[in-house]
């Protein structure tokens, strides 16, 4: 498994960029909001199936239009982290752990810091170059290899 983790240059180009990042920040928010709610319901939460699978409801409507415009990898990996974070969480709880356990939490979309694209999505163009859903960014180029699984 191969990982990359790239600073882009500071720019105004960047903005669609920024944009898309606050827009998973919306996307996490709706899901945090949505497994509390399933919680209060059903006292269990939703596992990342049934997350992925809300997630294809939510794409056909209306209101949330714009989440077609986001990688459907992307959106896995939200409710793949969420679901992840809520199982240590009543894991946590079960064993005892109390002050290890943290549920996870609302965040403020501009404090979002990064979204995940899995092998689609992006493409490395060469001279410090990214295409990210059809559109060109620069980064700092990786200063040494990291070795590890």
């Amino acid at each position: 498994m191969t990982s990359y983790k790239l600073k882009l240059y500071s720019s105004k180009k960047n903005k669609n960029l920024i944009k898309l990042i606050e827009d998973f920040g919306r996307v996490y928010n709706h899901f945090i909001a949505l497994v509390n709610k399933y919680y209060r319901i059903y006292k269990k939460t939703p596992h990342f199936f049934s997350l992925t699978k809300q997630a294809t409801k939510i794409k056909k409507r209306k209101k949330y239009l714009w989440w077609k415009n986001l990688p459907s990898e992307g959106i896995a990996n939200v409710c793949e982290r969420i679901s992840a974070s809520n199982e240590l969480f009543f894991s946590n709880l079960k064993k005892g752990r109390v002050e290890e356990a943290g549920k996870p939490k609302f965040k403020k979309v501009k404090l979002y810091p990064s979204f995940t694209l899995g092998k689609a999505g992006y493409k490395f163009l060469g001279n410090g170059e990214i295409l990210i859903q059809g559109i060109k960014y620069k980064y700092f180029e990786k200063g040494r290899e990291i070795l590890g699984n």
